[in-house]
């Protein structure tokens, strides 16, 4: 009974993470030709030549994919933007959810590269950047200004999930499903753009964003497993979820959002997700020594 009680739990703090969230907009850049991107769905360029922003393949996992190719003469900065519909959500929809994955680009090149979420007017209220030439992967608000990976690899991906909650000014974020970074940003603001920009050098890349306006931010509801030092990376995950844990894995479950098993593994660290739907899923894993944990993980 309790382990059906605890599925029950997790399960359904995964349906009230869902409940009222509404999607704004969403692009994975597959429609778009590969070359110069100049606008088109929602987008629009401003500043810089032609060039600096492209559709290009960096890999056969994100298949097409944004790329700036800005150059260090890009003294007054590029922009590639796009609105977030905000005003369109439902009444009572005030946190401001986005998921991306975030390429970090050549780190021999000496410039900025973000993603900036602001007002109308442009007003900044958070920000994920890469300081190409120090390697940092940092995040900014007005009252959060710190790294949210410090050693941050060339030519690398990273999942990254930023949440903003109008009415009281919090700011969350997340990279690649790991520890929360938390802090308070400026309230009463309406995240209505969404800016891909660079400064000076920056070949920084984005593939797979999402925008969604929630009631109740994922990221700040309680932890759904139990305390461990069991990691499931990367989250959210495409293809492979690994299981890093210092325990004998005995045997996992993977549970729909409905709460049907969607999967079973035996003693597997590296859990097949390929063929499974979008959406969230509850990872069950039973240890050897009779412990379990509940992962929330989301499948792209």
């Amino acid at each position: 009974m309790k382990k059906n009680y605890l599925f029950l739990v997790v399960l359904g703090l995964l349906a009230a993470s869902n409940l009222f969230s509404q999607s704004l907009w969403e692009d994975n850049f597959e429609s778009y030709p590969l070359g110069n991107f100049l606008d088109g769905n929602g987008w629009v360029r401003e500043d810089g030549q032609d060039d600096w922003a492209q559709i290009v393949e960096l890999d056969s996992i994100h298949g097409k994919s944004l790329q700036l190719f800005a150059p260090d003469t890009n003294l007054l900065g590029m922009f590639v933007t796009h609105n977030n519909n905000w005003a369109n959500r439902t009444q009572g929809n005030n946190v401001f959810e986005t998921n991306f994955d975030f390429y970090t680009g050549n780190a021999q090149s000496e410039g900025l590269g973000q993603v900036v979420i602001a007002n109308s007017n442009f007003y900044e209220i958070v920000s994920i950047g890469m300081l190409s030439g120090g390697n940092s992967l940092f995040i900014y608000a007005d009252g959060l200004d710190t790294s949210l990976v410090e050693n941050a690899l060339p030519d690398t991906w990273y999942n990254i999930t930023i949440t903003y909650d109008k009415l009281s000014g919090e700011v969350i974020a997340q990279v690649d499903g790991g520890p929360k970074i938390s802090g308070s940003g400026a309230a009463d603001l309406d995240p209505e753009i969404f800016d891909f920009t660079a400064l000076l050098a920056s070949n920084v890349g984005i593939d797979n964003i999402k925008v969604s306006a929630t009631k109740s931010s994922i990221l700040n509801l309680p932890k759904v497993h139990q305390s461990g030092s069991t990691i499931a990376y990367p989250n959210p995950v495409h293809d492979v979820l690994n299981i890093r844990t210092d325990k004998n894995v005995a045997h996992i479950t993977i549970y729909d959002i409905a709460g049907r098993v969607a999967g079973e593994f035996s003693t597997q660290t590296e859990l097949d997700f390929s063929s499974f739907t979008s959406g969230i899923f509850a990872v069950n894993i039973l240890f050897e020594d009779g412990t379990q944990e509940v992962h929330k993980v989301i499948k792209k």
